[in-house]
This record gives structure tokens, sequence and C-alpha cells, in this order.
């Protein structure tokens, strides 16, 4: 899987959002992704988190196992 992929799986679950991703290891299977969208203002960081995994988790070990791990980080857009 390629970091485009994985931002487009993230953008298209998060309506709004704008993502970079970055292979932290270079196995292309651990992920670093940043997710800014002006919705996780009022989420707490476990609610931000959750709703970025809820998009990947297809990818990993209870779906197709292309993804690893996943190093997240959540912005509002006023952060």
């Amino acid at each position: 899987m390629e970091n485009q992929d994985i931002a487009k799986i993230i953008t298209d679950a998060i309506d709004g959002a704008s993502c970079e991703v970055t292979d932290l290891t270079g196995t292309a299977d651990h992920w670093g992704v940043k997710v800014v969208w002006s919705g996780f203002a009022e989420l707490p960081l476990i609610q931000q988190h959750k709703k970025v995994l809820e998009a990947v988790r297809p990818y990993m070990t209870d779906g197709t196992n292309e993804i690893h791990a996943v190093q997240i980080s959540t912005f509002s857009e006023n952060d």
C-alpha cells in the first residue's frame, strides 16, 4: 500500500479532512498519519483517534493486514 492510498482512505472517510502519510520504517506497513479536520475541535483526543482508526481498520489485522501499525496525530484547523 502506498502513502497516497492511505491518505485517500482517510480523507474519503472523514469528509473535509486533509492528511499527510509517512512511511515510518521503510517497509510500507508502519505509517505515521497527520490528519487535520475542523470536526476534531469538538472531540476528545481518544475520539479523534478512533475516527481515524475506523477508516484504516479494514486494512489492519482485522482486515487485509496491509497496515501493521499506525501512529496518529490529529489537529483541528485552528491548531
